[in-house]
């Protein structure tokens, strides 16, 4: 009986030790439970249970209960890797968003720019000094509105040629 309790005794302090590797894997976020009487335990079971089953000799049980706890563990230890691999997934997604409205943004800038070259270009002509008009200024006024709210807005937005009203 006494080679069994200290069998009984190794293994708890190698499931003590693979407990707390098993901690130190969930990382910071999770509460330590060093110091937790109930460590060993599954959810339900206390330390005393434990110690009165060693003490009446059913050693098997509690292995068995060593064992809930380790499975029980690791189930957290898998959960939490799968929850951090999720989150760096969704991370990495959303800094490819933000690099793609970046450049998206970047871009609409560079044809607003070009829009209001294009504006000043209109302008010079348009609808007085006695030019040939190929629109009314109605027209003209459109499409210095277009400029304008593409230049404000950033969107995607051209100036629509002479003709097209």
């Amino acid at each position: 009986m006494g080679d069994m309790s200290r069998s009984v005794d190794l293994l708890r302090q190698r499931y003590e030790t693979r407990i707390k590797e098993l901690e130190a894997q969930r990382g910071d976020d999770v509460q330590d439970m060093t110091d937790d009487t109930h460590r060993l335990m599954p959810e339900g079971h206390t330390q005393n249970i434990f110690d009165d089953l060693c003490q009446q000799q059913q050693h098997d049980k509690c292995i068995e209960l060593l064992n809930e706890r380790i499975e029980m563990l690791e189930a957290q230890v898998d959960d939490y890797k799968k929850e951090r691999d999720e989150w760096k997934h969704r991370y990495q997604q959303a800094e490819t968003q933000r690099d793609e409205w970046k450049r998206r943004c970047e871009e609409f800038q560079d044809q607003a720019c070009r829009a209001q070259e294009d504006l000043r270009e209109l302008g010079k002509g348009c609808c007085r000094g006695g030019r040939q008009q190929q629109h009314g200024p109605l027209q003209c006024f459109d499409i210095i509105l277009t400029a304008i709210c593409l230049c404000q807005c950033c969107c995607f937005l051209t100036i629509r040629p002479a003709g097209w009203h």
